[in-house]
């Protein structure tokens, strides 16, 4: 097998004989690191990345490539250029070392929302509306909108700002920022999940 020393290749054959015969083709594990650690996961999903890692995938029978490893982050491959002159371990040094982008996209909203950054670049993130203003049609009204003096502040979003709901993303978070105020708002120690929508 390419890529891999006899220590490797041994460590997989032991893993493929210790697995279930079902969940032989969901194994997925990173051979740098031994079996005792348990670097490996049978239900499809892969171990944590590290700079050294080496993630092999029984489904496909290979090791990840690079660009494999920085799609498990979320990267748009059909934007990211892979020069030849760089070695494979300088892409997998730059996974291992990757963040996920939703996780990106959360902080900088997150950032966004809890140092007034938005006001001072004129960035404006707009609340999702409520269930029961889309059934009606209706705009929110100013009783459960916050201030009605076009105020900006956490819960208190300005009249033109609502207007144009639809029109502007959120950074990929998949959290609006009504509901990421509300998070931020927990008391300390409060300890925060999230579930994909």
């Amino acid at each position: 097998m390419s890529g891999l020393c006899g220590r490797e290749v041994e460590q997989l054959d032991l893993l493929w004989l210790q697995t279930e015969v079902g969940e032989r083709n969901r194994l997925i594990t990173d051979v740098v690191k031994s079996i005792g650690r348990g670097a490996h996961r049978s239900d499809g999903l892969a171990p944590t990345l590290t700079t050294n890692s080496k993630i092999y995938d029984f489904r496909y029978h290979r090791l990840l490539t690079p660009p494999d490893l920085l799609a498990l982050h979320g990267f748009n491959l059909d934007t990211v250029v892979f020069p030849s002159q760089l070695k494979r371990s300088f892409y997998s040094l730059l996974a291992g070392n990757a963040m996920s982008v939703p996780c990106i996209g959360a902080v900088l909203t997150a950032v966004l929302l809890t140092c007034n950054l938005r006001e001072q670049f004129g960035l404006h993130l707009t609340p999702s509306p409520s269930v029961g203003n889309l059934q009606n049609g209706e705009a929110e009204s100013e009783s459960d909108s916050g201030d009605s003096n076009g105020s900006t502040e956490p819960g208190g979003f300005s009249q033109e700002v609502r207007d144009k709901w639809p029109t502007i993303s959120h950074a990929g978070s998949g959290v609006s920022p009504k509901d990421l105020e509300g998070l931020l708002r927990q008391p300390p120690g409060t300890v925060l999940s999230f579930s994909p929508a």
